[in-house]
């Protein structure tokens, strides 16, 4: 049990019931703050008339569970923050305009609030330790965006695996700062937009994309060299432009029945080496196999053949994009 005279002269503690409340800072601390073991919560507006504090680091207690806002908010010195296990929440703008470089966020974090770190110019990296879709979705919707600008930003998820995966592409290319409406998903390592495959950022080399998604964006899974086999979940229609393009050690792919069209250079460059190309694909893009050294063997419906103006151009791209005079022997029927 703590004992609030122990650091009467940096903060005004209170006891409420079973709570031990900082109401408010009186110390001068120019480095490091350490928020004592015991406190419980931050009133708010506990720290906020002191913006203009040089304090660089903050370290939070482990029996805090969440981090309040309108306290930290345009500490433009304050470059790092220790959260410990045992933090549930941080709340709207809680670090608004700091000038935080890196962030670790522990595995007990199950929200975070609107603009948390929102105007962090300086942020680079966050670590999290822990995801669920509903913290991916409060996370990459609200933490960056005041609703004035979108953030360009650069930071990193760790999964518990040997390497720290790089996500900002996904949230700088997908996120809309006037669609609150949560839309990012991850189901077993494959990142959602909606209803749509945006990417892949599990290890396995075997992969099959969940019945959840109708599509596969554009550029998904652009130049992934891991990946060997793919298998489409149930409700594909749409593979987007490049979507598995340079993906180099990617030999085998099953299409699944109610795929429609395929965006051009979807399989561009790959390590395919035969493919089937299901009964309801009504739409072919050009350079969909161009540079496929690998590729032997396309089987489809004798009724694709010149039925659709696109499906005609397959001739002109394989002959740019397939080799020498074996180009004929690349296509036979069901």
């Amino acid at each position: 049990m703590m004992n609030p005279k122990d650091y009467s002269d940096l903060f005004v503690i209170k006891k409420e019931r079973d709570e031990y409340a900082i109401k408010d800072y009186v110390g001068h601390v120019e480095d490091t703050l350490v928020i004592p073991n015991g406190v419980t919560r931050i009133s708010q507006y506990a720290f906020s008339k002191n913006k203009c504090l040089k304090i660089k680091k903050i370290i939070f207690p482990k029996t805090l569970k969440r981090i309040p806002d309108c306290n930290f908010e345009y500490w433009e010195h304050l470059e790092e923050i220790v959260i410990p296990e045992g933090i549930k929440s941080i709340a709207d703008e809680a670090f608004i305009g700091t000038g935080i470089r890196e962030v670790l966020l522990p595995s007990t974090i199950d929200k975070i609030g609107k603009g948390a770190f929102a105007y962090c110019d300086n942020l680079i990296k966050i670590t999290m330790l822990h995801l669920t879709t509903p913290l991916l979705n409060s996370f990459m919707n609200n933490s960056y965006s005041s609703g004035y600008r979108e953030p360009k930003l650069k930071f990193k998820l760790f999964f518990g695996q040997a390497e720290e995966i790089e996500f900002s592409d996904y949230f700088n290319r997908y996120y809309n700062s006037r669609d609150e409406k949560a839309k990012f998903s991850l189901h077993n390592y494959f990142v959602m937009y909606g209803n749509y495959v945006i990417g892949y950022v599990g290890q396995d080399k075997n992969i099959t994309v969940p019945d959840d998604a109708i599509g596969i964006a554009s550029e998904a899974f652009i130049f992934n060299k891991k990946i060997q086999s793919v298998v489409l979940g149930k409700k594909i229609k749409t593979i987007g432009c490049s979507a598995f393009e340079g993906c180099s050690s990617l030999h085998t792919v099953v299409l699944n029945e109610a795929l429609d069209k395929i965006g051009d250079y979807a399989f561009a460059d790959s390590g395919l080496k035969e493919i089937t190309i299901p009964v309801k694909v009504s739409f072919v893009g050009e350079g969909a196999f161009v540079g496929c050294s690998k590729l032997q063997v396309i089987t489809t419906v004798e009724k694709l053949i010149g039925d659709y103006y696109r499906i005609s151009n397959w001739h002109t791209w394989w002959d740019k994009g397939f080799y020498g005079e074996k180009k004929r022997e690349y296509l036979k029927n069901f």
